[in-house]
């Protein structure tokens, strides 16, 4: 059942070559086919990248060439020359080494690199890293070994400082010497004979003792006693009370209760019930009183005027939808709340709302919150889109489903009963509602292209504003001919929870039936496919809006049972038992299928998150180092693309049965290892029902989806009848990969990482492609995008 590929073998011969400028060196090669003949005159493509310390080092530069062999078949490229992918040449540090040259080769002279050759690089680095050695000058260690051209140090240009204050000049005579004189006491006068007689000093004495008391001022008896303590004094002016510690207010009011003019200061803000009120409290509290009673009033005014707004509409309602009398679908008009008016068609039993709704109101008047940042399940909002080329009379408003219900159940009846979001007299309509139309539409020829009852969404479509598809009969091929219905779908792209995208690509409209707890069904257009898809997704998203008329005539008024379908499904298929949905961390939710003892998901991953809510970043190039996931150019329900980095979340590859790696999958789920996708192949092509012509290697149609894939006419090939494909329910969707091949087609392939490393760069993956018969598992380099299914614990 497994096709073996054939690798191309390759002699390689290197030669190095020097120059002063620019730093680069030579690498030849001799080519060869399969076959062991020269690839001559041909041209090659070739990756080159310079690893470090070992042969599966990292990279520290990368290159890419295009040359063409010479008649022997020689290739010669100057490495160091090439376009750079990766790293500067001129960076490298060639000393520290050893450093390895890989190679990466198509000899179909593109990048579909299958031949791959690293070896050890011997001379290159040494004769570059020598080449600057032999620069560097050397350096002197005494100051003699420098001319002293500019005379700046010399031994007798240095003067000598004294050390001694004698040895300066005392031109400003600070300093002089100086003689102490002692002062001398001359003789008395020996005129003044009574001066020269020395006079007789009395004694003073030094005790009080030694005084006459001839006064008797000073007795001992006549000392008072002072006394010690505060009691001794007579408490006459009632100075002093006795005090008591930790005083209450309530025990200085008990002395008394005046406060003798005085003010109370500083009195900090009540906090409780019985607290007393200062003057700034009171004041805040009448002002704030002031204010509630304001804009309590304000209020009230707001809610009378609504009501008398409520009540016109209601009579404008009653003069223009109501009578029947009056009211011709596809001639009359409806208007909402904000005075939008809308045209009306008439299709089948049913009379659309001809245009996107754009109300900001509910039909009472209730405001609808505005949001152009966060998303909820449950919260209301409505979305503008105003960076959308498309005006808004045409492209509308934008609602999350809570907004589209307003808090009404799910309903799957026709019609649904639910007024939600819509003017009075219509309403949202539900998931049979939208089948009705759909299957009205198909089944009338005149708007069937190629006479394929599923080529409809031309005729629904609106004339402008489509990108354009080469696709035959794509929406957004010839878009003149379109809406030949007046349904006229306008391409107004989505809000999600990173913002608006897919203006001008995608139309989804929702309906009023819930798929789960987090998602409900809807109906989109893609301007690259000719279908009208039914699918399901979160309530989160912001979505289109048409309503129905009330009293629209319903072939069918059975509720239709709207529990979970396999999506994509030729044929009757098995959820899992136990486990028919599971949701990721942003909240989609993913229908699931038994096939044999493996429970899959139904359908490929479109998570941003891990399971524990860490975000993936959203890929801007390719890396094997950082996790990204991708956004392809795709239906939203084909998924996201994801390298292996994302993939695997740091986990060690594994070839085991389970693989053990949960990786990007949500809780309970892992990433498959290449050993339970050949159990997947194992078992499909051994059921005689899946496989084509009873080869049991053509499985490739069982597992593929029904639409989507390039036409290919041979026998059992994925693109050949695809109606008939998808027999197990696995319908694996052609996103391609990340990077877009120059040489792939939309609608190429479908490409699944595993869980097991390959060899060098790269992991093993699981293909099916458009033009094959079988499925294969070969290795891809590790920073493809490629989409992700995940297998049950």
């Amino acid at each position: 059942m497994k096709r073996i590929t054939i690798l191309l073998a390759f002699l390689l011969c290197a030669t190095v070559l020097f120059a002063q400028a620019p730093e680069k060196f030579t690498y030849q090669a001799v080519v060869r086919n399969a076959n062991n003949g020269l690839v001559a005159n041909a041209p090659v493509g070739v990756r080159v990248s310079i690893l470090q310390g070992s042969a599966s080092g990292n990279a520290v530069y990368m290159e890419l060439h295009t040359a063409t062999t010479n008649a022997n078949g020689l290739l010669t490229l100057e490495i160091g020359g090439g376009t750079v992918q990766q790293g500067t040449f001129a960076d490298i540090d060639w000393a520290n080494g050893p450093f390895f040259l890989k190679t990466e080769t198509d000899p179909n002279g593109g990048s579909n690199y299958s031949v791959t050759s690293t070896q050890q690089m011997l001379s290159v680095p040494y004769a570059l890293y020598a080449k600057e050695a032999g620069n560097i000058p050397t350096i002197p260690t005494n100051v003699s070994a420098f001319a002293n051209d500019a005379g700046y140090i010399t031994s007798e240009g240095i003067p000598v400082v004294p050390t001694n204050v004698s040895a300066f000049t005392n031109d400003a005579g600070y300093l002089t010497s100086y003689t102490e004189t002692d002062p001398q006491f001359n003789a008395w006068d020996k005129d003044y004979n009574d001066l020269i007689n020395k006079p007789t000093i009395p004694t003073v004495p030094t005790n009080v003792s030694a005084f006459n008391n001839d006064v008797g001022y000073i007795t001992m008896d006549s000392l008072p006693t002072v006394p010690s303590d505060i009691s001794a004094f007579n408490n006459d002016a009632g100075y002093l009370t006795n005090y008591t510690e930790n005083q209450a207010l309530a025990d200085v009011t008990a002395i008394g209760n005046s406060a003798g003019s005085r003010q109370l200061k500083d009195v900090s803000d009540p906090t409780e019930a019985y607290d007393a009120v200062n003057l700034r409290t009171l004041t805040l509290l009448m002002d704030s009183l002031r204010n509630n009673f304001q804009q309590q009033l304000q209020q009230l005014q707001q809610q009378m005027q609504q009501q008398i707004d409520s009540l016109q509409e209601i009579v404008n309602a009653l003069d223009t939808n109501h009578h029947t009398d009056n009211f011709v679908c596809g001639t009359s008009t409806l208007t909402d709340y904000d005075g939008n008016v809308y045209s009306t068609v008439q299709i089948g039993d049913q009379c659309w709302m001809r245009d996107n709704l754009r109300t900001t109101h509910y039909a009472d008047g209730t405001a609808i919150p505005l949001d152009s940042s966060y998303t909820s399940i449950t919260e209301p909002y409505y979305y503008d889109y105003n960076s959308s080329a498309i005006p808004l009379s045409q492209r509308g408003y934008l609602y999350n489903w809570p907004a589209v219900m307003r808090g009404v159940s799910s309903s799957s009846a026709n019609p649904s009963g639910v007024q939600g979001i819509c003017p009075t007299g219509w309403h949202v309509p539900s998931d049979a509602e939208w089948t009705q139309l759909t299957d009205y539409v198909s089944g009338q020829s005149e708007y069937l292209c190629s006479n394929n009852p599923e080529f409809i969404a031309k005729v629904l479509a609106s004339t402008t504003g489509w990108i354009s598809s080469s696709s035959t009969c794509a929406v957004g091929n010839s878009q003149e001919p379109n809406n030949s219905t007046g349904f006229g779908a306008m391409p107004a792209g989505y809000h999600y929870n990173l913002g608006f995208t897919n203006s001008g690509k995608y139309a989804y409209f929702w309906s009023s039936t819930e798929a789960s707890s987090g998602n409900s069904w809807y109906r989109s257009f893609y301007y690259n496919y000719a279908y009208v898809y039914r699918n399901n997704y979160g309530k989160h998203f912001g979505y289109s809006v048409r309503c129905v008329k009330d009293n629209s005539h319903s072939p069918n008024p059975t509720p239709v049972d709207s529990t979970v379908t396999p999506v994509d499904t030729a044929t009757s298929v098995m959820p899992c038992p136990n486990a028919p949905t599971v949701m990721d961390y942003d909240g989609n939710t993913y229908n699931t299928l038994q096939i044999g003892q493996q429970c899959w998901m139904a359908e490929n991953l479109r998570t941003t998150h891990y399971s524990d809510g860490t975000a993936i970043s959203l890929g801007d190039g390719y890396t094997t180092t950082v996790a990204y996931y991708y956004i392809p150019e795709t239906p939203l329900e084909y998924g996201y693309l994801y390298n292996w980095k994302a993939v695997m979340r740091n986990s060690s590859s594994s070839q085991s049965n389970p693989s053990g790696v949960q990786g990007v999958c949500p809780t309970g789920w892992h990433v498959p290892s290449n050993a339970e996708w050949s159990e997947l192949e194992t078992y499909v092509g051994g059921q005689s029902q899946y496989v084509c012509n009873n080869d049991s290697s053509n499985i490739a149609k069982a597992l593929s989806s029904t639409s989507g894939w390039q036409s290919y006419s041979e026998a059992c090939a994925v693109g050949d009848d695809q109606n008939s494909n998808n027999a197990t329910g696995f319908g694996a969707f052609p996103v391609n990969v990340y990077p877009n091949l120059s040489y792939s087609l939309p609608g190429s392939f479908a490409m699944f990482w595993s869980a097991t490393e390959y060899v060098d760069e790269t992991a093993l993956k699981f293909s099916l492609h458009y033009n094959a018969a079988y499925a294969s598992r070969s290795g891809t380099i590790k920073y493809y995008g490629c989409s992700v299914r995940c297998l049950r614990d």
